[in-house]
């Protein structure tokens, strides 16, 4: 009746407030140590010599009443702990959720990542779902257990790129769990809105936590126009005040003043090679530089071997400020010496002039381009990536690469490919390939189809700068988030990739094909605003952690001392 009284109290407490009946065990336990009686003493007359005087055996006595109360206090210990642990003792506070869902916005705006990282580090559970925002979002793992999602979450480095934070928020409604917002939640992608999706968060009871963030940016640049001899750079005042800044390059430097919430531009010499500019540090670094590459002048040579001239193929090289075109009637009799070399109706090409062309190409020296749909077999090039099968067919050609135009049905060469890769749909119209360490095109189009559509310069200035390697600065100056495709790329931060690669860092990339500067150039990235956790967060999950075990221990270290007591007096042997 006493117990279903206080029961609801110790229900506070105790899981299984029952087990404290066990604390009855104490009062026999008492009684025995109160009954018992000492064992009766006989002295022998050989030792009576050696008896302590009365002082001595008043000591005696008092030890001995304080060894077995000792020994009856650890009894009521062991016999408490016992209680205590079969009751399952619990203090209710935060503690580890059964499932999470951990989102770490890596972009631009997220300059404290480790202070993101240890925010979601305290919030793992048993099973873990990270996501990975930058200006996409990704599931890196699922259901992983905290150990493994820890170590996720330390590995991932920083990118300076636009946020996607709602597509990361939208993916973590499909997982069970409480979901952990370690983000500014600066959506710069798009226009949607994050607060959205936490709305339906709250409606749907759905726990979550964002971390609190402050806005520590003051300045920045925010654009960057490369130009051949000068380049434009826009800085930004997020400030209400006007203030003065000073804007540096390796050659050049000025102090510029900015009204508050205004924008300044300041050119600088336009270098060959790298060019980096910087402002006055704030709490927001990666805007406070911007980098630019200029490639070196390059004039690409090219020869253009037929028996019949094409003015708008003469045109086409004029206009593209980069190439020089020359016209060469066959046979040639003298040593030709160009970059790229297109042939077209050339019944009168030397075998010599061919191993010439086909010795240069494969060494890396010059380019090859097959114009027209001329029958090429017999000009007894060797290993060619394309096999003419002797006949023509009527096909609709469709380019896709570099540029995409449909050019309709036409009569193209009978074309086996046999490597490389198609830049027409549904036909061998155009193939790009490999020719040892040179570069290989077929142009197997009827040329005056083409010629007269405005996309006709387009394509072969798209064309000789990739098969040339002889990129603009537009071509070298990217967007944090842009996608190059090169054999070898090395990061600004020292980290090695290949083949496609996304800029997720701002500096200076070095490639297999020279050097591209990327920059992230986003106003809204860098006007980052503050979020409040006492706004955007429910009440977090608490759990009970018990306090069992703590008393088992407790148990096991008091019999190992009554043990310890006992062979001390000498009890046992």
């Amino acid at each position: 009746m006493v117990l279903e009284t206080i029961q609801p109290v110790l229900s506070n407490y105790f899981l299984n407030p029952a087990g404290l009946i066990a604390l009855s065990a104490l009062l026999p336990l008492i009684i025995f140590y109160l009954i018992k009686k000492d064992p009766e003493k006989e002295v022998m007359p050989s030792f009576m010599f050696f008896q302590n005087s009365g002082e001595s055996e008043s000591t005696s006595q008092a030890f001995r009443m304080i060894s077995r109360n000792f020994l009856l206090l650890l009894h009521i210990l062991i016999v408490t702990g016992f209680a205590l642990a079969f009751a399952e003792p619990f203090l209710e506070g935060a503690g580890q959720p059964e499932n999470s869902v951990l989102i770490l916005d890596r972009s631009g705006s997220m300059a404290e990542l480790e202070d993101a990282k240890s925010f979601l580090l305290d919030k793992t559970g048993e099973q873990n779902t990270v996501i990975v925002v930058e200006d996409e979002a990704r599931i890196v793992a699922e259901r992983v257990p905290d150990y493994r999602a820890e170590t996720l979450i330390r590995n991932i480095k920083p990118a300076q790129t636009e946020t996607d934070i709602v597509s990361g928020l939208e993916t973590a409604k499909r997982f069970q769990g409480s979901v952990f917002v370690a983000s500014d939640l600066d959506q710069t992608v798009d226009n949607r809105d994050p607060e959205q999706i936490l709305d339906r968060f709250r409606s749907a009871g759905k726990r979550f936590q964002v971390i609190e963030t402050e806005r520590r940016n003051r300045h920045g640049i925010v654009d960057i126009d490369v130009g051949e001899r000068n380049t434009s750079i826009d800085v930004k005042n997020f400030e209400d005040r006007t203030k003065t800044l000073e804007v540096s390059s390796e050659n050049q430097k000025e102090n510029i003043e900015i009204n508050g919430k205004s924008v300044e531009t300041v050119q600088f010499e336009s270098r060959t090679g790298r060019n980096t500019v910087t402002i006055e540090e704030d709490g927001f670094q990666t805007d406070n530089t911007a980098y630019f590459y200029i490639p070196e002048d390059k004039n690409i040579e090219v020869a253009f071997i037929s028996d019949k001239k094409n003015r708008y193929l003469a045109k086409v090289f004029e206009l593209i400020d980069f190439t020089s075109m020359t016209h060469y009637d066959t046979p040639i009799d003298e040593e030709l010496n160009a970059d790229m070399y297109i042939i077209g109706d050339s019944e009168g090409m030397l075998s010599q002039t061919v191993r010439d062309i086909q010795e240069d190409v494969r060494e890396g020296k010059a380019n090859l381009v097959l114009f027209g749909k001329p029958d090429f077999s017999s000009l007894e090039f060797q290993d060619l990536p394309v096999r003419d099968n002797g006949n023509t067919i009527n096909q609709t050609v469709t380019i896709k690469k570099p540029i995409e135009t449909s050019l309709g049905e036409m009569e193209i060469r009978n074309i086996e490919k046999i490597s490389g890769e198609r830049y027409s749909v549904g036909s061998n119209a155009v193939i790009r390939s490999e020719y040892g360490s040179g570069e290989f095109l077929l142009y197997n189009i009827e040329d005056q189809s083409f010629r007269n559509n405005f996309l006709y310069p387009v394509f072969w200035k798209e064309i000789t700068t990739e098969m040339t390697e002889n990129p603009s600065a537009s071509d070298l100056n990217l967007m944090t988030g842009a996608e190059i495709k090169r054999d070898s790329i090395t990061s600004p931060g020292g980290e090695e990739y290949s083949e496609r690669t996304k800029l997720t860092q701002t500096g200076f990339y070095e490639t297999s094909k020279g050097a591209v500067a990327a920059n992230m150039l986003s106003e809204d990235e860098s006007l980052r605003d503050a979020t409040d956790i006492e706004e955007l967060s429910v009440s977090g999950e608490t759990t009970e952690l018990s306090l069992q075990k703590y008393f088992v221990i407790m148990i096991l270290i008091m019999t190992l001392l009554e043990f310890g007591y006992l062979y001390r007096l000498g009890e046992l042997q």
